[in-house]
């Protein structure tokens, strides 16, 4: 039986281990480079997410502070009576048929768009972060008035338009 050494390996043998070597070694830098870059375009997504993150959260921020009025002030206590336009009995009754749950108890939900939320249909993509931010709650009829009552404050009837041809009709 023979043993094996590096005596009894024969030298094209050598040449065949030595040029694997050398072409190991070659591809060491490249793969380094692969996964630096690879570590570099991770760290930029995530500083990138930061910045939107920070950005939205700057929006938010000054959203809230420039609102009239906040939950629990004596200003905003000295406006919870103040009620919203009568149009506003109607629009409901066109956007959610006047109603902020359905029988079964669940919150009535728009028929086009599921994020369009109780009686005044206020849209949770658009809208919930700033009633959050405000300490009103759109599940509830209480919350969904006051988010109405503050969306008619800054952009009138507007975003109310899609149901503007029932509503008009009735008024």
């Amino acid at each position: 039986m023979m043993s094996l050494s590096i005596k009894n390996l024969h030298p094209s043998v050598f040449s065949l281990i030595f040029l694997l070597l050398l072409c190991l070694l070659a591809l060491i830098p490249i793969v380094l480079t692969a996964i630096e870059e690879k570590q570099y375009e991770k760290r930029m997504y995530k500083r990138q997410q930061i910045r939107t993150v920070s950005a939205l959260m700057h929006a938010l921020k000054k959203d809230a502070a420039s609102a009239p009025y906040m939950p629990n002030s004596a200003y905003y206590e000295s406006r919870k009576a103040a009620y919203l336009p009568p149009i506003f009995a109607t629009i409901a009754a066109c956007e959610s048929g006047g109603k902020q749950f359905h029988a079964n108890g669940h919150v009535v939900r728009g028929v086009k768009n599921r994020n369009d939320i109780g009686k005044y249909q206020i849209n949770l993509t658009i809208w919930g972060h700033i009633a959050r931010a405000m300490g009103y709650n759109i599940f509830t009829e209480e919350g969904n008035e006051a988010m109405a009552r503050e969306i008619y404050r800054r952009y009138g009837l507007q975003p109310w338009y899609l149901s503007r041809a029932c509503w008009e009709k009735r008024s």
